[in-house]
């Protein structure tokens, strides 16, 4: 309990379909939890404690964000011409075959803008399967940003997960002398049931090289070998910022 308020986590809708008939995969006897039983409960009980996205993003201001349409609106960005719905402007989705990813658009709140969500589907032959949306910064905003550091990130609430190894956050910069990358890498390595994973991937302190030519921000969602995925995963409030 903080504050006078206290998280409530339903054990029953948890453990059984309609909230009142038992499942016998997950109660072995009809009371005790069985293995799989166990699991999900821990999913529920982790998912409901992880604190929410950090406030950080909500607070970085238009004109200090490089990246262009962080609020994720228009339906004229790269979509795959092979996955469903939409990109938003200025973005790009891609994919490796087999990972079938379909677009929306989800409401703002209070708390946050506009989201962007990415369903996934399909099945994986073999290793080094993903998804990803990226954008790369434009030229104007590269060139102010040589010789200095910066901070990245972006709010993610992925539900469901079936499939997917992990999710990652990828800052890559160009130089003539070869690419230097930087990641935030959230490893979801549960090999039954689905994952949930809800925080603030967040890079910071990133050097750019005074001899940069181009920058790449991209969030990463990637299989596991041979595997069939579901899910899907929200992106809220996505900044790049000169760090302080």
């Amino acid at each position: 309990q903080t504050e006078g308020l206290m998280m409530l986590v339903d054990c029953d809708l948890v453990l059984s379909a309609d909230g009142q008939t038992p499942d016998p995969d997950v109660l072995q006897d009809g009371l005790h939890p069985s293995g799989l039983g166990a699991w999900l409960l821990s999913e529920a009980i982790l998912a409901a404690i992880q604190p929410a996205p950090l406030p950080k993003p909500d607070q970085v201001r238009d004109e200090d964000n490089f990246l262009a349409n962080s609020s994720f609106l228009g339906s004229n960005g790269d979509m795959p011409s092979a996955s469903d719905g939409f990109c938003p402007d200025g973005w790009k989705v891609s994919a490796t075959s087999g990972f079938q990813l379909g677009g929306s658009a989800t409401p703002g709140t209070d708390r946050v803008g506009a989201s962007y969500r990415l369903a996934m589907s399909g099945s994986l032959a073999g290793s080094n399967n993903y998804g990803y949306l990226s954008q790369h910064l434009s030229a104007s905003s590269v060139s102010q940003l040589t010789g200095t550091a910066v901070d990245c990130g972006v709010s993610i609430v992925a539900k469901d997960l079936d499939g997917i190894a992990g999710v990652m956050l990828y800052l890559s910069i160009a130089t003539p002398g070869g690419n230097v990358r930087h990641r935030y890498n959230r490893p979801l390595s549960r090999d039954a049931g689905p994952s949930n994973y809800n925080g603030l991937m967040e890079i910071s302190g990133a050097d750019i090289p005074t001899d940069a030519t181009s920058i790449l921000f991209a969030v990463y969602i990637y299989g596991r070998d041979d595997a069939t995925i579901a899910g899907n995963v929200t992106l809220e409030n996505p900044y790049f910022v000169a760090a302080d």
